[in-house]
């Protein structure tokens, strides 16, 4: 949740980064964080890195439909 709200509400890249990596050591397999890691970077610029994390979510769930269309930026 904190992620969420560094990331949407307050624009705080790096903040929400570190908080969704800290979730993910808990939960390593959770596609919405996964794809909320794609996300960032995608807000940050870094295309590559958010393909990757997005492709991560993919795989878990390949009907996931808002990481499919970042793959396709």
């Amino acid at each position: 949740m904190k992620g969420r709200i560094y990331l949407e509400n307050l624009k705080l890249y790096q903040n929400a980064l570190d908080e969704f990596k800290k979730e993910l050591e808990k939960d390593p397999y959770n596609k919405y964080l996964l794809y909320d890691l794609g996300l960032t970077y995608y807000y940050l610029g870094d295309l590559k890195q958010a393909k990757e994390w997005n492709q991560k979510a993919l795989d878990i769930d390949p009907d996931l439909i808002i990481a499919i269309i970042i793959l396709h930026c």
